[in-house]
């Protein structure tokens, strides 16, 4: 998974105008890649990650969003949610696709108990939007070097996989201290 570059990968922001990873990440990132914007357990996610943007950047990191469509919810995370960084999409799962980020059997979306209980906590904690996503989607995340290189990942089996918030700022600080 290490050295994957994603330099080139040109994405968009919430406006539609592209947007060239190697042009905005200019320094060690998480990359927190939703199933959608509307996806409780992905709005949680954010969330944490927001309430921790200060003291991310203060350590010389930073933090974007990626989801594969649904602009006006991305909007709404920003306006409303007030979610700090920047979220853009990538409606080609371009991201996804360079990462072998996978997707979800049928049957484990639907008898997967730790994931519908990881949706029940995003649904009391963060909300569900309108659902624009298919059931197959899982998230991912993704920390990058100055570079765009991807220098760890945690990539989602089901909905609501993430790593806990302290193991995904844990690899970033180990990225910050190269």
């Amino acid at each position: 998974m290490k050295d994957i570059d994603l330099s080139d990968v040109v994405v968009s922001d919430i406006t539609g105008a592209p947007v060239r990873l190697g042009d905005i990440v200019v320094g060690p990132t998480v990359v927190d890649l939703v199933r959608y914007y509307g996806c409780a357990p992905c709005r949680r996610q954010l969330m944490a990650l927001g309430a921790r943007y200060q003291s991310i950047t203060d350590s010389g990191g930073d933090v974007i969003g990626i989801g594969p469509r649904a602009a006006y919810q991305a909007r709404l995370l920003v306006d409303r949610r007030h979610i700090p960084f920047r979220l853009l999409l990538d409606p080609h799962h371009q991201v996804g696709r360079a990462v072998g980020l996978g997707r979800q059997p049928l049957l484990r979306w639907i008898f997967d108990l730790r994931a519908w209980g990881r949706w029940l906590m995003g649904l009391l904690r963060a909300g569900q939007g309108f659902v624009t996503g298919g059931w197959w989607e899982v998230p991912a995340i993704l920390v990058l070097d100055g570079n765009c290189r991807v220098r760890w990942s945690h990539l989602g089996r089901s909905m609501g996989d993430y790593p806990p918030i302290t193991e995904t700022l844990a690899q970033l600080e180990r990225v910050i201290d190269r």
